[in-house]
């Protein structure tokens, strides 16, 4: 008789056990193809993100870049080298070099730490990142995924809408003649007749690479907002995984000595999944603490030069130009800034979940197990750039501050035109 009630409680303990793997062991997951049409688009304007693009690639990609990226921007900088000592002049021809900046420091990841970014975007396919009895359906991938599709769409939109407007005025005075400036900067460097003489090189020369570097910068921004995003569904799972860590109806039949087995090793399974989600964001801070640095530093500048210009506006078109680039640059530290905030929210609150989990009658085993995990999510997840500020509203309102500071103090130094 003993040997029949060994028996069945086996095959009632296989039975649990297979029913919590069915959520515990996952499949593979694609989530990393939330960034393929990103990855597209880099792609599409000379830059490869594979781990080991063929010779041909590489020939391609670095030649591309040479010339409308470092070339360009070797202009871009002389440029500003021989632009008259006037602040007027100044500000407006350096209203895109800081952003020419911030696109610097992220071109150097995608060329220069290609393999990096990779490994990144493949850790995101990790079995134990799927969506596991906490999500069943994966509800929350799906809702998450058709925000950020949105959120891209309209990012995409708005920044292509930035730029028609700034090509709208020089393009009409191209084909009327009225005006020959250049249409990004006026290349100083260069003489009357040499401006004249390639004046449709570099009027083409000149959308073309802006236009280029502006995909880099957007596609590169939606990439990191992305692995946010991420994160932040990560962190959600894990709460409420650890949230309903109790005896569920089926296992309550069981003795309690299997019960505890079967909710020690769930809480186990949620300790691995902490544990990647920690070495998941290292691996981010690690490849993009400078240019989180490099992008804040750069957006304050802009700003300010932005706030600086818009007094000087003379037409509705370049008013209106202003108005959506100052949008954009300050999307570009508010949306890192926001996602950061609501990334160390959702950290913090794991030691709420592990409070509501069932640990009251679980065996010393588990609560020790819980306490220390309870220990290292004392120290919220936080990105930084260079570990000399956080990713977060605080920093975003500071940042504003400071750059209407900047434009305040320009002004009070700044000669106005009669």
């Amino acid at each position: 008789m003993s040997g029949l009630y060994k028996w069945a409680i086996f095959v009632s303990f296989r039975f649990v056990w297979n029913t919590v793997n069915k959520f515990l062991t996952t499949m593979p997951t694609d989530q990393s193809k939330m960034f393929d049409d990103c990855i597209f688009v880099i792609k599409l304007f000379g830059i490869s993100i594979e781990r080991s693009p063929s010779i041909f690639v590489k020939i391609c990609s670095y030649t591309y870049v040479l010339i409308n990226f470092v070339f360009y921007n070797i202009l871009l900088t002389l440029n500003l080298y021989y632009t008259p000592r006037k602040i007027e002049l100044l500000i407006s021809e350096v209203i895109f070099y800081f952003t020419e900046v911030s696109t610097c420091s992220k071109v150097i990841i995608l060329v220069f730490m290609r393999e990096k970014l990779v490994d990144i975007l493949e850790f995101v396919n990790r079995d134990e990142f799927k969506g596991d009895y906490g999500d069943k359906n994966g509800l929350l991938y799906k809702y998450t995924n058709r925000i950020y599709k949105l959120w891209r769409k309209a990012y995409v939109v708005f920044s292509n809408m930035s730029f028609v407007f700034l090509m709208f005025t020089p393009i009409r005075n191209y084909i009327s003649r009225a005006d020959t400036d250049l249409p990004v900067c006026k290349y100083y460097f260069l003489s009357d007749q040499a401006r004249e003489k390639y004046y449709t090189f570099w009027f083409i020369y000149q959308p073309f690479g802006l236009y280029g570097h502006m995909m880099y910068n957007v596609n590169f921004d939606l990439m990191t907002g992305g692995l946010f995003i991420f994160v932040i569904v990560q962190l959600q799972l894990l709460y409420n995984n650890l949230s309903n860590l109790k005896v569920s109806e089926e296992e309550i039949l069981l003795p309690e000595e299997l019960q505890d087995k079967i909710q020690v090793a769930k809480l186990h399974q949620c300790l691995r999944h902490y544990a990647l989600i920690i070495e998941f964001c290292d691996k981010i801070q690690d490849l993009l603490s400078v240019s989180f640095f490099v992008q804040y530093f750069s957006a304050t500048l802009i700003i300010c030069v932005v706030l600086c210009v818009l007094v000087l506006a003379s037409s509705p078109d370049t008013l209106l130009f202003l108005l959506m680039y100052l949008t954009n640059m300050t999307s570009e530290i508010f949306v890192p800034g926001f996602l950061g905030n609501e990334l160390t929210y959702k950290s913090e609150m794991l030691m709420r979940a592990a409070y509501d989990c069932e640990w009251i009658p679980r065996s010393k085993k588990f609560k020790l197990s819980l306490r220390l995990f309870v220990e290292r999510a004392k120290r919220p997840i936080v990105f930084t750039g260079l570990k000399m500020f956080s990713l977060s509203l605080i920093t975003f309102t500071s940042i504003m501050k400071t750059a209407y500071s900047m434009f305040t103090l320009i002004r009070n130094v700044q000669e106005v035109p009669e």
